[in-house]
C-alpha cells in the first residue's frame, strides 16, 4: 500500500470506510445514496472531524482535496514553512483561526 509507510510513522492517519464510522446513519444514507454526484461527498463532516481529532496535536492543517492540488504564490512555492507560516505566525498568535486560500482551476481545451 502506498500509504503504509506515512500510516506507520504517524505522518498519515487513515480512517478506512470514514462516511460509515464518523457520520449518523441518516447522513450515511444521505451520502451513499448513488443518485449522489460525486462532490456531494461528506466534505464539511470529514473537515470537521479532522479539525477535532487535531486539535491540540497540529500546529497546522490544510485542506487539499484532490491528489494533484497543491499551494503556490505568484513566484512559486519553494518553502511553505518560510513563505506561509512563517508569516502567518504573527497573526496566528493574535488569534487568527482561519485562512481561506483561493483555488485557481486549470482546464484544457
Amino acid at each position: 500500500d502506498l500509504l503504509e509507510p506515512y500510516i506507520l510513522t504517524g505522518f498519515v492517519t487513515y480512517f478506512p470506510r470514514f462516511p460509515r464510522s464518523a457520520l449518523s446513519e441518516a447522513h450515511f444514507a444521505i451520502h451513499t445514496d448513488q443518485h449522489l454526484p460525486s462532490h456531494a461527498a461528506p466534505d464539511a463532516q470529514a473537515a470537521a472531524h479532522c479539525l477535532s481529532f487535531q486539535r491540540g496535536l497540529t500546529e497546522w492543517v490544510a485542506f487539499l482535496h484532490s491528489p494533484d492540488e497543491f499551494l503556490s504564490s505568484g513566484k512559486g512555492l519553494r518553502n511553505v514553512q518560510r513563505e506561509i507560516v512563517e508569516p502567518l505566525r504573527p497573526l496566528r498568535d493574535e488569534g487568527l483561526a482561519v485562512v481561506d486560500v483561493p483555488a485557481i482551476y486549470f482546464t484544457h481545451g
